[in-house]
């Protein structure tokens, strides 16, 4: 396999894995206080795959592309608004270590 179908097989392997996680998050959360976060990442990450795929079925034209690429930065950007969210959650306090992640206690109050 070349480098450009080696690039090509590896973003769209990647593309799925990622898509079947936020999907299966976003079902795994759907009676959480963390299910609308959840379900626009996966909407979102839905998006993203389908217009990569419409992207590349088009021949990958720039315009097409960078588009592509501006709904990844707004992936990102939901995704890190998820754990902002996720790290103020009740939920976030089950899922906490109940001892002190080297040596140190954590100073967050509920």
């Amino acid at each position: 396999m070349k480098g450009r179908e080696a690039t090509q097989f590896n973003h769209r392997t990647l593309a799925y894995l990622l898509w079947f996680a936020a999907v299966g998050c976003a079902l795994a959360f759907r009676r959480s206080s963390l299910a609308a976060p959840f379900a626009w990442l996966a909407g979102l990450v839905t998006a993203q795959a389908g217009w990569g795929i419409y992207t590349l079925v088009s021949a990958a034209p720039m315009g097409l592309a960078l588009v592509h690429q501006g709904l990844g930065v707004i992936v990102f950007l939901a995704a890190v608004r998820l754990a902002w969210h996720a790290s103020y959650s009740p939920e976030a306090e089950t899922l906490a270590p109940a001892e002190p992640v080297n040596g140190v206690v954590s100073t967050k109050t509920a």
